[in-house]
């Protein structure tokens, strides 16, 4: 529950505050497999329960609905739960009136890491009608009626299949671009606003089968590209996008007949344990279809433009690190080299050189492995000239988690 709560803060208002924690229990709960595939009584009693949810990240409605009650009250927001024959989901208090919120029913079956519906978020009596047909949410409670439509049109979150994104004071979302087969990356800075468009076109062939990842700034999501899927990185800072990898992806039914071939589709999860990009199956939910290391580094490395050599960022890779060092449209005077300077409870314990090329324009990265290196806690890069040995640029780099 720490985490889910750690969404919101004293600076959002009761939507914003909503909507996090809507968002957040969709993407890391999923619907029980066994219940889905009509087992119950394969199913551990803890889905019934908020702890299924928020703890186990497993649950049917009713874990669903005890846990977002949960998170509201202590976000200090007014809730309750609706019950009918064979379901569960919440009321939400707003301004003074009351909205129907499924979480349930916005987080797809089977699970598909990344994405979150918003269609039963905030809705009116009269909406929940006209998407359910059914008996689903036919409730039995007598409860004044629901009548107040404020959400349901205009806001950021209208027609969104994936959670939106918090990130420097603004939200991201995706949503159908100019057409319904290709969708949008926006911002805005109010969720009663759309905002403006940042990517205008993120791919064709939009299917919500397939999930997004926000990840440190960046916006993960994959495109079709025959018995593959394209996954893509794109950043919030400038909109530019760039392939991260291939994932390998035939349509399979699942191997207990639950959930046929044109079921299945692409989620994306961050793996914090490994800190990768994790591809994951619909139907295949235990089988990890493409792993990619997450991409920290700034903008820079994607589309380099500067007038003056500066290291544009660092990225993790197995048994080491890379460097990017941005060349300017000039020359360099002289050569130089990129120098590491490291540093142990403030002194100074090694030093290491790594040649450049003499790069007139463009990116360079150089490849570094920690094996061998003196016991550092914090490292300087340096780029120095050779002839004046004075430093064009430098960056420091703080050692988080290695134990040395």
């Amino acid at each position: 529950m720490t985490q889910a709560l750690a969404q919101v803060d004293a600076g959002m208002d009761d939507v914003e505050k909503a909507l996090a924690l809507h968002d957040y229990l969709a993407v890391h709960c999923g619907y029980n497999w066994a219940v889905a595939a009509g087992k119950p009584e394969e199913a551990p009693d803890t889905v019934y329960s908020a702890y299924g949810a928020l703890v186990e990240g497993d649950a049917v409605c009713q874990g669903y609905a005890l846990a977002y009650r949960l998170l509201l009250e202590e976000a200090g927001i007014p809730s309750a739960m609706l019950t009918s024959a064979n379901h569960m989901w919440n009321l939400v208090q707003l301004g003074g009136d009351w909205y129907h919120v499924d979480v349930t029913w916005d987080d797809p079956a089977p699970d598909t890491p990344g994405i979150v519906s918003h269609q039963y978020f905030l809705i009116s009596d009269a909406r929940l009608n006209g998407l359910d047909t059914g008996a689903s949410h036919i409730w039995n409670e007598e409860l004044q009626a629901r009548t107040s439509t404020k959400y349901e049109d205009g806001w950021a979150f209208n027609g969104s299949w994936y959670p939106l994104y918090r990130w420097s004071g603004a939200y991201y979302y995706v949503k159908f671009g100019s057409n319904p087969y290709e969708y949008a990356l926006y911002r805005t800075d109010d969720l009663s606003q759309i905002g403006i468009s940042i990517v205008g076109q993120l791919a064709n062939g939009y299917d919500s089968r397939f999930g997004a990842l926000w990840l440190n700034g960046f916006l993960y999501d994959t495109t079709a590209a025959g018995a593959e899927r394209i996954l893509w990185r794109c950043s919030l800072d400038d909109g530019s996008r760039a392939e991260v990898g291939r994932i390998p992806f035939t349509e399979t039914a699942s191997e207990d007949g639950a959930y046929p071939a044109d079921r299945d589709g692409v989620g994306l999860r961050y793996a914090a344990e490994t800190g990768e990009v994790e591809a994951i199956s619909r139907t295949r939910p235990t089988a990890v279809l493409g792993a990619f290391r997450q991409r920290d580094y700034p903008a820079a490395w994607d589309q380099v433009s500067t007038e003056t050599v500066e290291i544009a960022g660092l990225q993790a890779i197995p048994e080491g690190y890379r460097v990017g060092v941005a060349w300017g449209e000039a020359a360099p005077a002289a050569a130089q080299d990129l120098w590491e300077i490291f540093y142990k409870e403030g002194r100074l314990v090694g030093l290491r050189r790594s040649a450049l090329r003499h790069e007139e324009s463009g990116l360079e990265i150089i490849a570094l492995e920690t094996a061998g290196l003196p016991d550092w806690d914090q490292r300087k890069l340096v780029v120095l000239d050779e002839a004046s040995w004075s430093p064009a640029c430098e960056a420091w780099v703080q050692d988080e988690t290695a134990s040395r």
